[in-house]
């Protein structure tokens, strides 16, 4: 209902433009989002230490995706309720609201990743001689599941302006962009990419979603090709 209101109201082309801006933001930073090491790094190595085969590695890795993926998406989805009721009582600033709301949230991540990093992950640390698979599982699922991906959600913020359709759209986007970059990733260092600075991959991916958004403001803020 909300999306078809907003056709009405803006036109059918701007629509598709802005939709288009959400899905290209989404996209990327999901991509950036699974290049981060503390997502899937932790388990390679104890995958490694405790033994497990490929098979059984990828489910890991399959499960441990899924599970950040559900928290996210749940964050998400009541993040978008709001921006949809927001929208409803307040359309016509909601655009410029948003947008600004995208530019100072893209900052906040570019400064964090300037001033702390947040890979911490000690292979050394790691005792896996006496955990079964399902132990060590469970306890990187609860990890997993209370970690959701937060660069993303600004952009369901303004997404539920559209209504479900849209924003479940955009979750499927999500979903199957980071299980499938960590499946990948997990997959290329099994296969031997080992000597590459974790720390810089991880700051640099949060700068670079700290942009996506920033730009996604901007866009939305001043109306580009909207």
């Amino acid at each position: 209902m909300i999306f078809l209101i907003q056709i009405k109201k803006s036109g059918k082309s701007s629509i598709i433009a802005f939709m288009t801006a959400l899905l290209i933001s989404v996209s990327l930073i999901s991509f950036f989002h699974a290049l981060i090491p503390s997502h899937w790094l932790p388990i390679t190595v104890i995958s490694k230490n405790a033994g497990w085969s490929k098979a059984l590695t990828m489910r890991a890795t399959l499960y441990l995706g899924l599970a950040h993926v559900l928290s996210t998406v749940l964050l998400c989805c009541a993040i978008s309720l709001i921006g949809q009721t927001l929208f409803e009582k307040y359309s016509n600033s909601f655009d410029k609201v948003s947008g600004v709301f995208l530019i100072l949230y893209g900052f906040f991540f570019i400064f964090r990743h300037y001033t702390h990093h947040h890979f911490h992950f000690s292979a050394e640390n790691l005792n896996t001689q006496n955990n079964t698979f399902r132990a060590l599982l469970v306890q990187l699922l609860v990890l997993m599941f209370f970690s959701p991906c937060l660069e993303v959600v600004a952009v369901f913020f303004s997404a539920g302006k559209f209504g479900l359709s849209a924003v479940a759209t955009l979750v499927a986007v999500y979903s199957i962009i980071f299980v499938s970059g960590m499946l990948l990733w997990v997959n290329l260092v099994q296969h031997g990419l080992k000597k590459i600075n974790w720390h810089s991959i991880e700051h640099n991916a949060g700068l670079l979603t700290g942009g996506v958004l920033v730009i996604m403001g901007v866009f939305q803020s001043f109306g580009i090709g909207f």
